[in-house]
């Protein structure tokens, strides 16, 4: 099968390429061959290439930069997506589809379910959801995947930062009262992985099978909870500068952008529809640190 893979230096892209080229032929353009920011762009590609399947693991994810550039986030995040849509369905392909916990207003006591209310309180988020309801508005055979926090030691995220503070301070802190679903980026690939094999054919299954569902490491965590983590994981800890880490407000970290409070997420209709269920947060975190897949 063909398989167009946008978004292949991301976090999940790079994860995502190694395990798709086992047994499908990967098509993973650079952004100076496809640049979503450029009306038309996907559209073009997806004519020219015709894949059976797209997975869109592209988008802009710099919370405060798309805060500062709400335009640029809704062009890549949203309409960028309908005409990558438009086009999977024009050329009978299925579409994959990551997006954010950030479509959520963080004000649930439980973890968040599919059919939950959405109410972003980002630019980043509501060009998420934006894009979300174009995937599946545009494109019959759309499936969206949910994450949350996603992890990766190959680019720049919430982990690397923290693992420098743990280097380099004396005391590392840490929002005690944010929580989401740590997921690592190797976990999250296998799982899209996975499902692409539960529903087999692009056409008729994934027309079946569309729809929205959550896929984020098992369980919930505060940052607090993830950098504690990191600091008892690590395979070098002994080297790192701070012996401890200290809980503070959320409100009490400086950002750009406002995040949501609490974002963990239910996957069990994703295990339901495909048999699949991330690992526990903590195991797919320590695979990471140990330098592991």
């Amino acid at each position: 099968m063909r398989v167009l893979l946008l978004g292949q230096r991301g976090q999940v892209g790079s994860e995502l390429a190694p395990l798709f080229e086992t047994e499908h032929e990967v098509l993973a353009p650079t952004r100076s061959e496809l640049d979503l920011a450029a009306k038309g762009a996907a559209s073009a590609f997806i004519s020219r290439s015709r894949p059976a399947l797209v997975i869109n693991a592209a988008a802009m994810t710099d919370v405060d930069a798309a805060e500062r550039q709400p335009e640029l986030a809704e062009r890549i995040n949203a309409i960028a997506v309908r005409e990558i849509a438009e086009a999977c369905s024009t050329a009978e392909a299925a579409l994959v589809h990551l997006s954010t916990d950030f479509v959520f207003p963080g004000t649930s006591a439980r973890p968040y379910v599919e059919g939950d209310e959405t109410g972003p309180v980002n630019a980043y988020g509501r060009s998420k959801l934006a894009g979300e309801i174009a995937a599946l508005e545009a494109c019959e055979r759309s499936i969206v995947l949910r994450t949350s926090w996603v992890q990766s030691l190959r680019r720049p995220c919430f982990v690397t930062r923290m693992i420098e503070r743990l280097r380099t301070s004396d005391v590392a802190l840490a929002a005690d009262d944010q929580v989401g679903s740590p997921t690592a980026a190797a976990d999250l690939s296998r799982a899209i992985r996975d499902v692409v094999a539960a529903v087999g054919d692009p056409r008729d299954g994934f027309r079946r099978s569309a729809g929205l569902y959550h896929a984020a490491g098992d369980g919930a965590a505060t940052r607090l909870q993830l950098t504690e983590a990191i600091l008892r994981l690590h395979p070098e800890r002994a080297a790192f500068r701070a012996a401890s880490v200290v809980g503070r407000p959320a409100a009490s970290f400086v950002t750009e952008a406002p995040r949501p409070l609490y974002t963990a997420l239910d996957c069990g209709a994703l295990e339901q529809a495909f048999g699949v269920r991330l690992p526990p947060w903590q195991d797919g975190i320590a695979r990471m640190l140990a330098g592991g897949s």
